[in-house]
């Protein structure tokens, strides 16, 4: 189980998380610094894709086949290809995929439900506003920031929730997302109160440094299931950019993610890429 942190303010979305995929049966070793974020930019958003619950299959030989980050890209890619430029289409795709996908493993691979549960949340500027989107199969109820309530089962259909951060205006001055092992995450008072403070203040260097040392304080309690090397994406309003962070312990390292752009003007992938300063990358 991954987790999550989305910290909204009323100009900027700063979306981190840890980058350990895990199973069942423990963490896989060569998998243990995989992206979990994925952009897609269309002619009305800029938005940010995360997932957490079921991550891919385990091959034979142990190691991740068929990841759901690689599998929500080329989703995204093929209905790119195929004329789609507003993102409700293409989260429309993924949703009709999503419950394709899950009783194909079902009865192909015959994985039980209750290893299938899945929770995509998206999250970016849409015309101006700050929106998060839920697409899910086993929250049992949704918008109760900053934690949700996760079934015990997978169910075979998906629903979807949707909300809109500007028109909520922001009566805390910001609002925050926890999304994936949100019970340890809820004892961490001291740097969910730390978070808060800067997101009040907008300050994003510190939203991000905050969001890692969340994340790692629920890693020393996760059993392994929470990983220490993190990444985060911010997108803002009235900014085209879109800026990269990570926070790693390790000597080579990708700091932007996948990006689609699927645009009236351009329609195409670029992989994540190499980045010479640690600590941001702007596309």
């Amino acid at each position: 189980m991954t987790l999550h942190i989305n910290t909204i303010t009323p100009n900027h979305i700063i979306s981190v998380s840890d980058r350990l995929i895990s199973t069942p049966n423990g963490y896989i070793e060569e998998a243990n610094d995989r992206y979990k974020h994925l952009i897609l930019i269309t002619d009305d958003a800029r938005v940010a894709i995360t997932f957490s619950g079921f991550a891919g299959m385990i091959g034979e030989n142990g190691i991740l086949e068929e990841s759901t980050i690689n599998w929500l890209k080329d989703i995204i890619i093929k209905t790119s290809h195929a004329g789609h430029r507003l993102w409700e289409d293409h989260i429309k795709d993924i949703k009709n995929e999503a419950e394709k996908r899950i009783e194909k493993l079902q009865v192909q691979s015959r994985v039980p439900l209750s290893e299938l549960q899945l929770v995509i949340f998206i999250a970016g500027d849409y015309k101006g506003d700050l929106f998060g989107f839920i697409i899910d199969n086993c929250i049992e109820k949704y918008w109760m920031p900053p934690f949700y309530k996760w079934a015990g089962v997978a169910r075979n259909s998906f629903r979807t929730a949707y909300k809109n951060y500007t028109k909520e205006k922001f009566r805390n001055g910001y609002s925050i997302a926890f999304l994936g092992n949100e019970r340890l995450a809820i004892k961490q008072i001291k740097l969910r109160k730390q978070l808060g403070d800067y997101a009040r203040k907008e300050d994003i260097k510190n939203i991000f440094q905050t969001s890692v040392n969340l994340i790692r304080a629920v890693s020393k309690e996760s059993n392994g299931s929470v990983g220490k090397n993190c990444s985060g994406i911010r997108i803002s309003k009235n900014d085209p950019g879109i800026q990269a962070f990570d926070d790693r312990d390790v000597k080579g390292y990708d700091v932007m993610p996948d990006v689609i752009r699927s645009t009236s003007k351009i329609s195409g992938y670029v992989g994540n890429f190499r980045m010479i300063n640690k600590g941001e990358g702007m596309t």
